[in-house]
């Protein structure tokens, strides 16, 4: 409350954009304690109030470290959203027309959904760019690109999650619906986990110390 009555005043000076900031970081910990209580419907308000916070951030920064936080920020507010139950997005309009036939067997629901934390994956990877084109001029390039293509590669699991999930994962008590039967059966689940698991190993080659980029990458040949 105390940041939007700063916010309020319109303007945009540097103490207006870190105010901002810190809002989003404190609306993804609230949508991270949304969740334990079972408020999925507040949880995705609180992460969408985030998002706007961050986008009306975005117009103000050029390629600097600044914004490299801001969208990296963005990136985990999105992916988090695989934390939600796919009906939340039954009335949202996030996804984009598809064309792969495997689209066609997924709610509208999941679409949203899935369509949604993909826009985490557009963030993590701009987050990848601006890092990059400060290159060599910055001793901590390798762990700025690290971060962020490890962050890209959980982005591209969660993708991966929902829609396995969506396509029978776990249902029917079978022997053959765990996620690595849906990917086999699925070239989407597939693609986003091939290219998950390069992400993690982009990660790892560049910060051999990045101890959530090996786990990442654990989970994702586990699949």
């Amino acid at each position: 409350e105390k940041c939007d009555v700063i916010l309020s005043s319109g303007t945009t000076s540097p103490i207006h954009q870190m105010v901002a900031y810190i809002e989003s970081e404190a609306l993804l910990a609230m949508a991270k304690q949304d969740v334990q209580e079972g408020k999925f419907g507040l949880c995705l308000s609180h992460l969408q109030k985030g998002i706007d916070r961050l986008n009306s951030l975005s117009v103000q920064f050029s390629s600097s470290e600044n914004f490299y936080c801001v969208t990296k920020l963005l990136g985990d507010l999105y992916t988090f959203a695989e934390s939600l139950p796919s009906y939340v997005f039954i009335l949202s309009s996030f996804s984009e027309e598809t064309h792969d036939d495997e689209s066609t067997f997924l709610s509208h629901e999941v679409q949203n959904q899935m369509s949604f934390i993909a826009k985490g994956e557009e963030a993590y990877m701009m987050a990848q760019k601006l890092a990059e084109i400060e290159g060599d001029s910055d001793e901590d390039y390798p762990y700025l690109v690290a971060s962020a293509s490890s962050d890209l590669g959980t982005n591209l699991l969660a993708q991966a999650r929902v829609c396995s999930a969506a396509l029978g994962e776990g249902s029917g008590g079978g022997t053959k619906t765990s996620m690595f039967d849906m990917a086999a059966r699925s070239g989407k689940i597939m693609d986003l986990i091939t290219r998950s698991i390069n992400s993690y190993t982009k990660a790892i080659d560049l910060n051999p110390h990045d101890a959530s980029a090996w786990n990442g990458l654990g989970t994702a040949l586990a699949t």
